[in-house]
């Protein structure tokens, strides 16, 4: 459009598709633009969480399934002793090389539950089912304790192995390993 003085000027529908361009452009790039720490630390954790499920934990669950989840050769650590002996270097170190993002920590926890002594454990190795991946309530309230930690759940009862991690804000991932 040529404007009275003789120079071209914009019409409102180029004004508004501009407008609308960079807000589609604004609405696309706001979420990966914020917390890009919180990001890191959980792309950090789902890594380990899936390196650690590939690596050792499914290596592992057809000996435990045969040899010592049922019968005269039942034991219910079998599979959370074997995977810790398999996973930690003592004292506090793993042999995997996994720190916690949020912590830092390279402990095995092989425990029912957390201590606040040792809070955000690297790997937390449990048979209590609260901890199950499909428990509905560990989904609604975040678990401090657990930030940046990969879980993995095992009990004799269930014949599903949970592997996931807590996300930075303490929730539990999205990524889930099992078997069924």
């Amino acid at each position: 459009m040529i404007n009275q003085a003789g120079k071209q000027a914009f019409t409102l529908i180029e004004i508004l598709v501009a407008i609308v361009i960079i807000a589609l452009l604004i609405i696309y790039l706001a979420p990966r633009l914020i917390n890009p720490k919180e990001r890191a630390q959980d792309a950090a954790a789902a890594e380990a969480a899936h390196t650690i499920y590939t690596d050792y934990v499914l290596d592992q669950i057809p000996k435990y399934d045969l040899a010592h989840r049922f019968g005269a050769n039942y034991d219910n650590n079998y599979l959370n002793g074997k995977l810790e002996n398999l996973l930690e270097n003592i004292p506090y170190d793993n042999r995997y090389g996994y720190k916690n993002p949020c912590s830092g920590s390279k402990v095995i926890l092989d425990w029912t539950s957390v201590p606040s002594s040792l809070a955000q454990p690297a790997v937390f190795i449990t048979n209590n089912p609260i901890y199950s991946y499909k428990n509905p309530g560990a989904k609604s309230t975040p678990v401090l304790l657990l930030r940046g930690t990969v879980v993995i759940y095992t009990a004799n009862s269930d014949p599903r192995v949970d592997v996931y991690y807590y996300t930075a804000k303490g929730y539990p991932s999205k990524l889930y390993l099992g078997n069924r």
